[in-house]
């Protein structure tokens, strides 16, 4: 038995490195909270930033000093010198570049979903065991000292089990050629809402049995896109609960005319039996007890990105598994699927 446990975990070892030198691929928004937290990093360097679009990748690279530049991510790939690589386009390419990546034995830390299909994943993730590289997830909302400390409240008994957590997100429709082109191919329930599966499953302790979802279109489409959205509505509601007894919901509302932009809200709470916490934010939120009290908790504002890019950078030196794993990454992307295949069949969903 002790020698099958030294063999497990040799397995599950990874290549450390030495020196953290990496690649952004993809220029957008999430590729510049990348930068600034792999070069919070002590001694990291970002060494290039890949785009379709090269110009952009020029733009983003020299707004933080960035010496070369790409539209070709395979080539910069081929770079000895490169070890990790973040993932920062879209999410339909992150199967196919970091299945490249890993094969090319760099570790890969990728924004938000990590694909949209369970065989890609899993491609990656064999892959990456294989090669004995990390596939880590930039879900920052576990590195948020708020959260953080909403979790150990959520595991102490003072909000009392079972605990429903309620999102309501109310937003326009992305309708300008830069929404649509950096979100082609999105699915909401896959991509919004992905860190928020992960955060659930982390802050209650507990695995997903099963979802409840209903959902449409709200959103005008081109006739050509209506087939693709078909199953994939910006409009819905789910429940999904967990071993535990705990619930999450979800009214999500992603298709309104972009004349109603005022009414953008996206608000969060913890109800409990004994206590509830409401005005959740980064740095602070309202917990109210059975007994009518009342008191707001304040946190030092902090980059949640940054902490988690600093502590999976940590963990690549010393050769550990990441804290948040491609595995993690699985597990959000299997309840989106079930919350999709819910809505499409009109049936709730087993995990």
């Amino acid at each position: 038995m002790a020698f099958l446990h030294l063999l497990s975990g040799f397995r599950a070892m990874i290549t450390p490195v030495s020196r953290v030198r990496t690649c952004i691929i993809g220029a957008g928004d999430s590729a510049r909270k990348h930068i600034v937290g792999w070069q919070a990093v002590n001694d990291a360097k970002v060494v290039a930033v890949v785009d379709v679009d090269e110009t952009r990748a020029f733009d983003l690279a020299q707004e933080f000093g960035i010496e070369a530049v790409s539209n070709d991510y395979r080539e910069v790939l081929a770079r000895p010198d490169i070890n990790i690589v973040s993932v920062c386009t879209p999410t339909v390419m992150h199967g196919p570049i970091g299945l490249d990546a890993v094969d090319r034995h760099k570790h890969v830390f990728c924004e938000r979903s990590i694909t949209h299909m369970l065989d890609e994943c899993d491609a990656l993730l064999a892959a990456a065991r294989r090669n004995r590289v990390a596939v880590g997830m930039c879900f920052p909302r576990r590195f948020t000292p708020s959260l953080v400390r909403i979790r150990d409240m959520a595991n102490e008994s003072v909000l009392g089990r079972p605990l429903v957590f309620r999102v309501h997100s109310l937003r326009p429709a992305f309708d300008s050629t830069r929404d649509h082109n950096e979100r082609k191919g999105t699915k909401l329930f896959l991509d919004l809402f992905a860190d928020h599966y992960d955060l659930w499953t982390w802050l209650f302790r507990s695995e997903v049995t099963k979802v409840t979802a209903r959902g449409f279109n709200w959103a005008k489409q081109p006739p050509n896109r209506r087939t693709e959205l078909a199953a994939a509505p910006d409009t819905g509601v789910a429940l999904i609960e967990f071993e535990s007894g705990d619930l999450a919901a979800i009214t999500a509302f992603c298709g309104m005319p972009t004349e109603l932009d005022d009414y953008r809200v996206h608000d969060e709470e913890l109800v409990g039996p004994q206590g509830v916490i409401t005005a959740m934010r980064v740095n602070r939120f309202t917990h109210g007890d059975h007994l009518g009290r009342t008191q707001e908790h304040t946190f030092t504002p902090q980059d949640a990105h940054t902490e988690a890019i600093r502590d999976f950078a940590n963990r690549i030196r010393r050769g550990e598994p990441p804290r948040v794993s491609g595995d993690d990454g699985r597990r959000a992307l299997r309840i989106g699927l079930a919350i999709c295949e819910s809505m499409e069949l009109g049936e709730t969903i087993a995990l």
